[in-house]
Order: structure tokens, then C-alpha cells, then sequence
């Protein structure tokens, strides 16, 4: 899955401030939806999962998930992905804010491989 554009990012330990450019013409909107372009659910979860690599998490995988959507997030919309790992609990928590509005936030269980 083609990535958004870092503008800039402050990474703290366990935790991470990314700022993202996803531009109209950006791959991740092609057929979703014509006509009404909006950022899958999916692909939001997939660049928090990448995004987490940034914070040390990268022998994980997705076990399970939960997600709030609150606001659709569409082409050119200023985004920030705050992510927050949690090592003891093996958690990655995730919140999309556009302009201080919680545009959707979650939490990805995660499993180390065997």
C-alpha cells in the first residue's frame, strides 16, 4: 500500500507525531469512492502499523483491532497520526486529528511472531 507523504514528524521514545500529505492524485484513492474520494479504514490502520516501525515496532503483527471513525477523512485534508506503543501490554494506539478534530483513534493488539 502506496504511503502518504511525511511532512514532518517528532518521535519521543514510545511515542510519535507524524504530520501527513495525502494529495488528491494519491494512489490510496483510486475507486474509493469515484466521485467522493475518502481514506479507507484500512489503509489508516495499515500506516499506523507502518508508522509504529518509527517507535521500535518492528517484529510485530496485528493480532486484533479496535477503531472509532468519527469524520471522513478526504484528499488534501491536514492530517497528524499521533501513535502511542504500549511494550508491556503489546499495544499500538492510534489517533488521526485534522486541525485538532479526532478524525477516527483505535488501538492495534499486536503479536510477536513465534
Amino acid at each position: 500500500m502506496k504511503l502518504p507523504e511525511i511532512q514532518s514528524q517528532n518521535i519521543d521514545g514510545d511515542e510519535g507525531v507524524f504530520n501527513l500529505g495525502i494529495p488528491l492524485n494519491h494512489d490510496i484513492f483510486q475507486g474509493h469512492f469515484p466521485g467522493y474520494p475518502i481514506l479507507a479504514g484500512v489503509a489508516q490502520l495499515d500506516w499506523a502499523m507502518h508508522f509504529s516501525a518509527y517507535l521500535g515496532n518492528d517484529k510485530r503483527a496485528a493480532q486484533n483491532f479496535k477503531v472509532k471513525f468519527h469524520k471522513i477523512i478526504a484528499p488534501d485534508t491536514p492530517l497528524v497520526l499521533r501513535l502511542k506503543f504500549d511494550r508491556v501490554q503489546e499495544r499500538l494506539y492510534f489517533t488521526y486529528y485534522s486541525e485538532e478534530k479526532i478524525m477516527s483513534r483505535g488501538e492495534i493488539m499486536l503479536k510477536v511472531p513465534a
